[in-house]
């Protein structure tokens, strides 16, 4: 049996990240008259909102079936989650 993949909060910003970046350049691909492009970059972000509710689905089922202290977090997305929230203080 497959083991279930743990989503952090993190993971969930990082999505979020970059779902704002592909409305980022779906805009100016549109100012650039890409239109072709934009078409792709479309796609892309309906795959990407896509891929963020699964993980928000996934999230909010692990919230519920595991207890906190036994999800492991990287070094580096603990460092990355702290500067995070640092910088919005």
């Amino acid at each position: 049996m497959k083991e279930k993949r743990l989503v952090s909060p993190l993971d969930l910003m990082r999505i979020e990240q970059a779902i704002e970046d592909l409305k980022s350049a779906r805009e100016l691909l549109k100012r650039a008259g890409a239109l072709h492009s934009v078409e792709m970059v479309r796609r892309a972000l309906k795959s990407a909102e896509g891929a963020g509710r699964h993980a928000q689905g996934l999230r909010l089922r692990q919230t519920t079936e595991v207890l906190p202290a036994a999800v492991k977090w990287t070094d580096e997305e603990l460092r990355e989650l702290e500067a995070r929230v640092g910088g919005t203080q």
